[in-house]
């Protein structure tokens, strides 16, 4: 026990030394983050033996026992006395509310709203299933006939029709069928030889398996109808709070979920937006190789889907917090996997209009340690100051002892996090509410959270302003992912695979566990987009990053991935003729991204140029 408070104390020393490393001393004006202090320019010691309410964990808790006011507020009283600083308003004891956000405002607490009655956010606790039907969230489906025969007629496959291809089994040539559709039947004159793949690919509405259906999270029309629903009325019901003690909203697993193949209506016209073609001829490459263009055309698909999903819900929820002068929290499923495709798309846009990215680590020790840098990381781009960690939650009880208590957000705050969310977890087979217990925790982990949570509010507390060092840029290998994944692949095996299927030579989350576990060197992931843009400048052998709290890399490594973006490349290419080193790990990019540039991405194309 004596050892334990010893290597406490010592982590709180080292913490303090580096906060006053990269914590100059400037004035002793706290800076504020949408009307919320987050850190003072000279630390001082009270704070820090007492951190305030905005660096102390936000407790994720669900009312356990009776739905009285009396419960909820010992069980408030309980977490304050705890050391947490939040609570969220929920949904599903509406009735509680008030009673919920007076207790915590009394007791000098703040409070997040919280989106739904659990995740994934976006079914506003189903009304939008029961008034909007129509906005519910889509997919994709594909019905693929094989034909040879001179003449093929069918009808055309209930759903929104986004293209209907015919494609030759061996040359992979391909012919649109639109122009041969009337009254919804196909009458097709089979070219003579060959066999022929017929594929309609329509819109269609999505199954699910959580008790709220979510809204479709690509459609502006439809999250328009989601926010009077949701947001706007909780506005409208809780206007007095806001400021005053409602500071926060949060949306939780917003993103791409199941195996599910998540569209829209408005799917072409927004890709026609952004590559400046039509898609038509390119949806079999969702499903099949198509040729030199395979990669390019997945690419395009899907970095459009992620484009439609950050500028959907995370912006629809950015505007309004940004209407009521409060901040944004927000996490997708699987952001700590190695596949973001079929999780959020792209981890870096899909945190584009969010104040507070946030990443969990809530199934178990170990579960997507090498992917906590990639939100972090994230933060660090759109000049973010809290980034934040959910932390245990699905954690089996066996697993987590005080020990375990501590080492999950020490691992947290090593790879970027200065915010703390605790899940109400582990799982535990008694249910019923214990007073003595923290969101239900076996009592001798609860008997820790006072401490534990102290620990936690001086690490934020420190780890709060000034700017990230870090000499080593990892390129985040978006091109190459999005450009190996395709629906329905054999080895894709469920919706436990979700986020985790990839090609097998991807290596960028095993360069970032070594540099973290085994190099023991922080670094930042770089997304090619904007690595190609003004925002990275390249000064004599140095990549520097250009915000505020600037980052300067004299190391760039580039992850294995056949496909890459070409102004990406020809970036880091500059780079190294001007001195800076570049690590190539076992697979050289030898396509790009964008389409028919594959000659200029060879890297012996680059040298040559």
């Amino acid at each position: 026990m004596e050892m334990k408070k010893k290597s406490m104390y010592l982590c709180n020393a080292a913490l303090a030394l580096v906060a006053v490393i990269i914590c100059p001393a400037k004035s002793e004006e706290a800076i504020t983050f949408n009307g919320v202090p987050q850190v003072d320019q000279v630390l001082r010691q009270d704070r820090f033996e007492n951190p305030p309410i905005q660096f102390q964990p936000i407790a994720l808790w669900r009312l356990i026992g009776e739905h009285t006011p009396k419960n909820v507020q010992q069980q408030i009283r309980h977490f304050k006395k705890a050391g947490f600083g939040s609570i969220p308003a929920r949904n599903d004891v509406i009735e509680l509310r008030d009673v919920m956000i007076t207790t915590a405002r009394d007791l000098g607490m703040l409070v997040m709203h919280r989106d739904g009655r659990g995740f994934p956010s976006g079914g506003a606790s189903g009304l939008v299933e029961q008034r909007y039907p129509e906005h519910l969230r889509k997919v994709l489906h594909k019905t693929e006939y094989v034909v040879s025969t001179p003449r093929w007629k069918c009808f055309v496959p209930e759903g929104q029709l986004m293209a209907a291809v015919a494609m030759n089994k061996h040359t992979l040539e391909r012919v649109d069928l639109s122009p041969f559709i009337r009254n919804n039947l196909l009458d097709w004159e089979v070219p003579r030889g060959g066999t022929w793949r017929v594929m309609f690919f329509t819109c269609i509405p999505a199954t699910f398996w959580k008790q709220d259906m979510p809204v479709d999270y690509l459609d502006p029309e439809a999250l328009a109808r989601f926010r009077e629903l949701e947001y706007d009325k909780f506005a409208e019901q809780c206007r007095s709070y806001f400021h005053n003690p409602i500071v926060y909203t949060q949306y939780d697993d917003v993103g791409f979920l199941a195996t599910e193949r998540t569209w829209t209506g408005s799917f072409n016209d927004k890709f026609r937006e952004l590559y400046r073609f039509d898609p038509t001829l390119y949806y079999p490459a969702l499903w099949y190789d198509i040729g030199p263009d395979t990669r390019a055309a997945r690419v395009a698909f899907f970095d459009t889907r992620s484009e439609l999903l950050a500028e959907g819900f995370p912006k629809m929820v950015g505007q309004w917090t940004t209407e009521h002068g409060i901040t944004s929290i927000g996490q997708s499923p699987g952001n700590y996997k190695d596949q973001p495709v079929d999780t959020q798309g792209d981890s870096f846009k899909f945190f584009r209009h969010t104040d507070i990215p946030q990443t969990d680590a809530i199934i178990s020790y170990g579960n997507g340690l090498h992917g906590f840098k990639l939100t972090h990381s994230v933060a660090d781009i759109y000049e973010r100051p809290i980034s934040m960690a959910e932390l245990y939650g699905a954690f089996p009880t066996a697993t987590v002892d005080v020990r375990m208590l501590y080492r999950v957000p020490t691992e947290m705050f090593a790879r970027g996090a200065n915010s703390i969310m605790v899940h109400r977890g582990p799982h535990s087979p008694n249910q019923d509410y214990n007073p003595r217990r923290i969101m239900n925790y076996p009592e001798v982990l609860s008997r820790e959270f006072p401490a534990l949570n102290s620990f936690m509010s001086r690490c934020c507390y420190m780890l709060s302003g000034g700017r990230m060092v870090s000499e080593i840029a990892l390129l985040y290998p978006i091109a190459s992912l999005q450009g190996e994944f395709y629906f329905d692949a054999p080895d894709y095996v469920g919706r436990m695979a979700r986020g985790w299927w990839t090609y097998p030579e991807a290596d960028y989350m095993e360069i970032s566990g070594m540099l973290t576990n085994r190099i023991r060197r922080d670094f930042t992931f770089v997304h090619p987009d904007y690595l190609a843009t003004d925002k990275y400048a390249i000064t004599r052998n140095t990549l520097r990053l250009n915000t505020e709290h600037f980052q300067e890399y004299s190391l760039v490594i580039l992850p294995a991935g056949r496909t890459v973006s070409l102004e990406a490349l020809k970036k880091i290419k500059r780079f190294y003729d001007n001195g800076g080193n570049v690590i190539a790990t076992t697979l050289l990019p030898s396509q790009s991204a964008e389409m028919g540039k594959d000659v200029s991405a060879r890297p012996s194309t680059l040298q040559a140029n």
